[in-house]
Order: C-alpha cells, then sequence, then structure tokens
C-alpha cells in the first residue's frame, strides 16, 4: 500500500490492519468495512470517478520513506546514548 502511495497511486484495502495506518480514506485511497463483494463493487465504482490528488498522496506516503526511518533510527539512538 505504500509503495503504491509513493507513486502517487490511490489504495482501496480492507480497513484492519496497517491499512488503517498507511490508507486515509477520501485522501489516500478508500477502505473497505467487510469482506462484502457490493461493497467492494461500490468502492471500486466510487475510485473510478473520484478523482484523489496524487501528490498529496505521494507526499503522505513520505512517512513511510528510508530517508525518515533512517532519522529516527538516530534520533532513538542518540535518546538512549
Amino acid at each position: 500500500m505504500a509503495e503504491a502511495q509513493a507513486c502517487g497511486t490511490p489504495v482501496v484495502a480492507y480497513g484492519q490492519g496497517g491499512a488503517l495506518d498507511i490508507v486515509t480514506p477520501g485522501v489516500s485511497g478508500w477502505l473497505l468495512r467487510s469482506h462484502d463483494v457490493e461493497e467492494l463493487r461500490a468502492v471500486v465504482r466510487q475510485a473510478a470517478v473520484e478523482d484523489l490528488d496524487s501528490d498529496v498522496i505521494r507526499r503522505g506516503a513520505e512517512r513511510f520513506s528510508a530517508q525518515r526511518f533512517r532519522a529516527e533510527i538516530v534520533r532513538a539512538v542518540k535518546e538512549v546514548i
């Protein structure tokens, strides 16, 4: 999901687990409440007509970047030292 968003691509995902941290409904994608086929169809139809901003999606995915990860590790190590 984060990789798709890093390319500016919105995501359709089941609204549980890591998707809740990665997908912001209506901003970077859409979350399904259930495994219901009709709900999936409705969300796919919505995604086909709703235009989400790829630049906003891309910027949101930067929180999962390798650069941020390294900076957070350095910060954590410095706190311990």
